[in-house]
């Protein structure tokens, strides 16, 4: 089953694809497995789909004024393909405890 989230206060969509759903007794503990995932979270600040729009056209000119403000901005070379697994699951249990 599908599931589209659209934030109304940023307009980022989040697109959750759930595998399966089980019925749990009262002292089961849910579990929840993330098993895969694409594409990096925006920068916080990026002012929005809009800005983040514009920071991903200025860094596909990494020589370009704008990309090496935009990456001095950042502190670190920001690829918008990234997505680690490890690190999005560790967040999900900080959520989810």
């Amino acid at each position: 089953r599908r599931q589209r989230q659209m934030c109304k206060e940023t307009g980022w969509i989040h697109e959750i694809i759930l595998e399966s759903c089980q019925s749990y007794k009262k002292e089961e503990i849910p579990v929840i497995a993330l098993l895969d995932g694409e594409n990096a979270c925006p920068p916080e600040d990026c002012n929005g789909i809009w800005g983040y729009r514009k920071m991903l056209k200025a860094l596909e000119k990494p020589r370009s004024k704008a990309a090496r403000e935009y990456k001095e901005w950042l502190g670190y070379n920001f690829d918008p393909t990234e997505f680690d697994l490890d690190e999005t699951r560790g967040l999900l249990a900080e959520i989810v405890d």
